[in-house]
């Protein structure tokens, strides 16, 4: 994914915003699920004729009779289908929704096909990318929505008596009860997934070390340092000077 995606995730992200939870989905759609091959494509024409390509061999609809609005409009129902996989196939299903955002708000700068073709593989790919890094196995209807309000509220101090509060169960059992499907104490999870976020604002955001502890809830920059340094060996400051470089580099 893009510097500019992680900026705009994090600006989202920071700003408090809160999406709708998978449960509320499921029960908001009718939707079935719909099969994301590896190789479908869709694709504009020099004329703006849409098409689709590779083994999905799913009809493409015409959604305006202005082709560059249709061209629009194609990546926005594209991007409306990304939360909807997420809920049935157990991927980050808030990480979906801001990829969702992050194309809806692109689509507005469409304007040929050619931008058009880069935008929608761009958007394929990154899924993809979203479906290889966070895909994971059912741990039952709990440990699910436990996993994804974790997920939802990343960018707060998560706290095991909130969690347990939402899911309806008490902090012991909760805390018993993930321990028990994933082999992780809640709060290590949480950590490991704060430092996760930690580690792609490093490289991919010009955010400074403060912004991003205050924004994903540590309580001070200390504490993020010393809790990012137990998990990575490293600094935040160490880390995003070498890993920012390689980037930087391979993009150049």
């Amino acid at each position: 994914m893009t510097k500019e995606y992680y900026e705009f995730m994090f600006q989202m992200r920071s700003s408090g915003l809160v999406h709708d939870t998978p449960d509320f989905l499921a029960k908001r759609t009718a939707a079935s699920y719909f099969a994301w091959e590896d190789d479908y494509l869709i694709t504009a024409n020099f004329d703006g004729t849409l098409a689709s390509s590779g083994s999905g061999g799913a009809e493409v609809g015409q959604l305006s009779e202005d082709y560059r609005k249709n061209m629009r409009n194609s990546i926005i129902s594209t991007a409306s289908i990304l939360p909807i996989i997420a809920s049935a196939e157990n991927i980050n299903y808030e990480e979906a929704l801001i990829l969702t955002d992050y194309y809806i708000n692109q689509a507005d700068n469409i304007k040929t096909f050619m931008q058009f073709n880069e935008l929608m593989t761009s958007l394929f790919a990154d899924f993809q990318e979203l479906v290889a890094k966070s895909r994971r196995k059912s741990f039952g209807m709990v440990i699910d929505n436990t996993i994804n309000y974790i997920n939802q509220n990343l960018y707060s101090r998560l706290r095991l008596s909130d969690i347990a509060k939402y899911t309806g169960y008490s902090p012991a059992y909760l805390s018993d009860l993930f321990y028990e499907k994933t082999g992780q104490h809640v709060q290590e999870y949480i950590l490991d997934q704060k430092t996760d976020e930690v580690r792609k604002l490093l490289i991919y955001s010009n955010q400074s070390c403060t912004e991003i502890a205050s924004a994903l809830g540590y309580s001070s920059l200390a504490h993020m340092s010393s809790s990012f340094k137990a998990r990575t060996g490293m600094t935040p400051r160490d880390f995003r000077k070498i890993n920012r470089s390689t980037y930087e580099h391979r993009e150049s």
